[in-house]
């Protein structure tokens, strides 16, 4: 039960610097909110089927196999992929690149 508890708190406190970083370091509209969601949710469920069919392990998995953070890293790793693509899109149309 108290490990439970603690990989609740784990997750909702990763969960909240998600959303700080996104609200500190990124663009506010709602299209990146929803790639970073959609990001997240694929991502995680795309890794617990590689799991489940075996091709590798966690050494730590808390739920169908993937560790608790593994949303949130999907969800921070758009957003910073995101942000890289726009930088080079602009240094592109300067024509600096």
């Amino acid at each position: 039960m108290i490990l439970w508890l603690f990989l609740l708190g784990a997750t909702l406190g990763t969960a909240l610097d998600a959303i700080d970083v996104y609200s500190r370091q990124v663009e506010r509209d709602w299209q990146n909110l929803l790639l970073s969601f959609v990001t997240a949710i694929t991502g995680t469920l795309i890794e617990m089927i590689l799991v489940a069919a075996g091709a590798f392990t966690y050494l730590h998995s808390d739920v169908f196999g993937v560790p608790y953070w593994l949303p949130c890293i999907y969800a921070i790793a758009s957003l910073a992929v995101g942000d890289l693509g726009r930088s080079l899109m602009s240094i592109s149309a300067r024509g600096t690149l």
